[in-house]
């Protein structure tokens, strides 16, 4: 450890201190990319240091640098580091979770951040056709980098996140293997290369000798949400069920006129007397066969189960969010999404009072925090059911965690009620957490949007909080 650190892309080859309280420290990367990646930190850190062994029985030293008073924090990071590059190892096989809540989220992310950006003035494709660059954007204070980041969020999700997904429509059409044909191709012949949106369409049609339509590509040039609807009709006498798609995409900031979007679409049938699937034998698209299936080997063309686990019911049980239901409105009306569904909330609390106390109690532990799926899945569904209603039952839960997930969802729900409990917890919080700006970020954020009457003011009142500062974006936000 050194009292100043700076930390660069790749491995460290020597390292040497200077005079004047100054080091010299020489990196080699040892994988070719394209400059505009180079990354350079310095200041007063410290790291967690392990190593991961890969198959082939290489070690890799593995390093995370924190300011010294958030190194305590790092284990969980570390873990996930070491996830992840097995989980790439594996040849994305591994199944870290609930696909299906996963999926969930994912489209969440999508309504309540990206779809409403495809629909404003700041719509553009997933390859913009041009840029302001950003200058600096690595620069300053560690604390405010994060609130730059998310200011720059709602650009950046037409990118990564609706790009992630034109990236998943390659797996949709290609299966598991032909995508894992592609990405070794794409590799092979542009590996340390700065590449284009074509060179990874070429790779994955080319692996895999495909005849992708001639419309794909318009997902990188082409801005706007597709609003798709189906119809769907059955021939009793021809046994013949038929589905029909048609699409729209509304006119966007220099793109008055839209051409119609490439949408894969798997398709499965299930016996609603039995809930089982039933077995197709042939698909047509516009009166051309697309698939004949042997009677020896009838398979669905699509199938999934929802197994009801704790995390999908926790799911399940959460109200879609203010943003998620303005965007299915033509006419968008806050006050009466949120007085609405602060109604549908209380109803459900009240109603399910006896279901939701048991869900609590049922999914108590005094164990030491554990990071892993089933303790994951446990804490949301608890957290999920607590009633804010139900003062002392919140109270209860705040002062018997052993972790920061249950006591902060504790603590949102007591915030939801004035009285002397708010107060007191609220300050209970913050003396134990008052060290911390990040966690003070999440406290000051959850006062301001409580529905406690005449929050108004409170939330002026902690304009003048020691714990604010109207020069960190984080704050401010």
């Amino acid at each position: 450890m050194h009292n100043h650190s700076s930390i660069g892309r790749g491995h460290i080859i020597h390292f040497k201190h200077s005079r004047g309280g100054k080091h010299y420290t020489l990196w080699e990367d040892p994988f070719k990319k394209p400059c505009y990646l180079f990354a350079l930190v310095a200041g007063q850190l410290e790291s967690r240091n392990d190593v991961f062994v890969t198959r082939s029985g290489r070690q890799v030293s593995l390093r995370i640098w924190t300011p010294a008073q958030d190194a305590p924090k790092t284990a969980h990071a570390m873990d996930s580091l070491k996830a992840a590059m097995k989980w790439d190892e594996d040849e994305f096989s591994s199944d870290l979770g609930n696909r299906t809540v996963k999926r969930i989220a994912d489209v969440s992310t999508l309504r309540n951040y990206q779809f409403p950006q495809d629909a404003g003035p700041m719509a553009h494709p997933v390859r913009p056709h041009s840029y302001i660059k950003v200058d600096n954007f690595y620069t300053g204070k560690a604390s405010n980098f994060a609130g730059v980041f998310l200011c720059l969020f709602f650009p950046f999700s037409q990118v990564y996140e609706k790009g992630a997904e034109v990236v998943r429509m390659y797996k949709t059409l290609l299966g598991t293997q032909g995508f894992r044909k592609g990405m070794d191709l794409y590799f092979e012949r542009h590996d340390g290369q700065a590449v284009t949106c074509e060179d990874f369409f070429a790779a994955m049609r080319d692996a895999n000798d495909a005849g992708f339509a001639s419309n794909f590509l318009l997902w990188y040039s082409q801005a706007g949400t597709p609003v798709v609807k189906a119809t769907s009709s059955y021939n009793a006498d021809t046994h013949t069920f038929a589905l029909k798609f048609s699409q729209e995409v509304a006119p966007t900031p220099g793109q008055p006129v839209k051409e119609p979007m490439f949408i894969p679409v798997a398709v499965g049938l299930l016996d609603s007397s039995t809930g089982k699937d039933i077995p197709l034998s042939s698909v047509y698209h516009d009166g051309t066969l697309l698939q004949s299936i042997s009677s020896n080997n009838i398979q669905p063309l699509f199938s999934t189960v929802l197994r009801l686990t704790k995390e999908f019911i926790a799911e399940a049980m959460t109200l879609p969010g203010e943003e998620e239901i303005m965007d299915m409105m033509e006419a968008a009306d806050p006050d009466a999404v949120h007085a609405a569904r602060a109604f549908i909330r209380k109803e459900l609390a009240s109603q399910l009072k006896s279901e939701f106390l048991s869900t609590v109690e049922n999914n108590r532990s005094s164990e030491a925090y554990v990071f892993n799926h089933p303790n994951t899945a446990r804490r949301a569904l608890k957290n999920i059911a607590l009633d804010p209603e139900i003062t002392k039952l919140a109270l209860h839960e705040y002062n018997t965690a052993t972790n920061m997930t249950e006591q902060f969802a504790a603590l949102a729900a007591i915030a939801q009620n004035s009285g002397k409990a708010h107060d007191d917890v609220l300050a209970d919080f913050y003396s134990k957490w008052h060290h911390d700006f990040l966690v003070v970020s999440e406290w000051l954020a959850l006062q301001a949007m409580s529905d406690i009457p005449g929050n108004v003011e409170n939330v002026q009142n902690l304009l003048n909080h020691p714990g604010f500062d109207l020069h960190n974006p984080n704050k401010v936000k």
